[in-house]
């Protein structure tokens, strides 16, 4: 043996014990992704149900918002008539009040006018 063959032995040696660690890493490796493999397939096999429910909820609450949104407009509707009818009667009262006020005042004055005029005359009369 001689002086360089101990360092090409030991290259030798390293370069093999190196490529013994990098299959051993390389199937503890390869065993974590099919690990993660089969857990992905777990979580997906239980994210199907999920999916499928929450898919059905969805549609029921869309049902139920097409439901509800029928009536929501009917009393939207109803309650715009009855703010119409309410606003129109006001209107009709102020009209009605404001046609009936000025008679009716001049009515009063003219028979407070007759009562004072009697008054006068009785009193005068009775003079």
């Amino acid at each position: 043996m001689n002086a360089a063959s101990l360092p090409s032995n030991i290259l030798l040696i390293s370069a093999s014990l190196l490529c013994l660690f990098l299959i051993f890493y390389f199937y503890r490796i390869t065993n974590s992704f099919n690990q993660i493999k089969e857990e992905i397939k777990k979580i997906s096999l239980k994210l199907d149900p999920l999916l499928k429910s929450m898919t059905d909820l969805s549609e029921k609450i869309n049902k139920i918002s097409d439901g509800v949104k029928e009536p929501v407009d009917l009393v939207r509707s109803t309650v715009s008539d009855v703010k119409e009818r309410i606003n129109s009667i006001l209107s009709f009262e102020s009209k009605l009040r404001k046609g009936m006020e000025d008679p009716v005042f001049r009515l009063i004055n003219a028979l407070t006018a007759i009562v004072n005029g009697v008054e006068a005359f009785w009193k005068n009369y009775k003079k």
